[in-house]
């Protein structure tokens, strides 16, 4: 299966609750997950994290949720390794 790191708006309730919601189901459907570890740590998944630096290796695909700050912190995380982002919008201009 896929390999799918999760990078999270931190301070909205709405990302967190998306995130959660998607670590479960993309794990029930067999993917493996990776979240940066200060966005896995807000959420209780500290198992999941890495540090940033290892997040794109191996990588398959980047969501960001969040609003346009967050899909930029995505990017600069998993650009190197030339990961595709999916953006979903959980901010206020987007």
């Amino acid at each position: 299966m896929a390999v799918i790191a999760l990078v999270v708006h931190r301070l909205r309730p709405e990302a967190l609750r998306v995130a959660k919601n998607a670590v479960a189901w993309l794990t029930e459907q067999g993917h493996d997950i990776r979240l940066p570890r200060i966005d896995a740590e807000a959420l209780d998944l500290v198992e999941l994290g890495c540090e940033p630096e290892k997040l794109a290796a191996g990588l398959d695909l980047a969501v960001s949720l969040g609003g346009d700050g967050t899909i930029l912190r995505t990017v600069e995380l998993v650009a190197r390794e030339g990961v595709p982002v999916l953006g979903v919008n959980v901010g206020h201009i987007g």
